[in-house]
């Protein structure tokens, strides 16, 4: 009963803790602002997350994962270029490519992650 009544409680925090923190902007160009400071964020995270990797991995692994990042950088641009086409030329094309950019890094940094453990 009381694990109920506490799980109910916590998903609303739960919740909150989940939601983007540009959901809620509802100019266009503070939308790019807000999206743009979450993309580099979300960049910096892959960041430190590849030199951890780099760190704990052999000599081939190293260049195998250069190799992947690489060919990953290309295909994420690609798609995320993919995705904002159908928008090119209007006000939402910047914001739907720069979401797409944050959602695939942020897999990105989880893949990266589990590299050589």
């Amino acid at each position: 009963m009381w694990a109920k009544v506490i799980l109910l409680v916590l998903m609303p925090v739960v919740a909150v803790a989940n939601t983007n923190e540009c959901d809620n902007v509802l100019k266009t160009d503070d939308l790019i602002v807000c999206l743009g400071s979450s993309s580099q964020r979300a960049h910096q995270a892959l960041n430190r997350t590849y030199k951890d990797t780099v760190a704990r991995l052999t000599k081939e692994q190293k260049a195998l994962l250069v190799k992947s990042q690489r060919a990953w950088l290309v295909a994420k641009n690609n798609w995320c270029d993919l995705e904002a086409s159908s928008v090119a030329g209007g006000q939402a094309y910047q914001p739907t490519y720069l979401e797409c950019d944050i959602r695939l890094t942020q897999v990105r940094t989880k893949e990266v992650a589990t590299i050589g453990r």
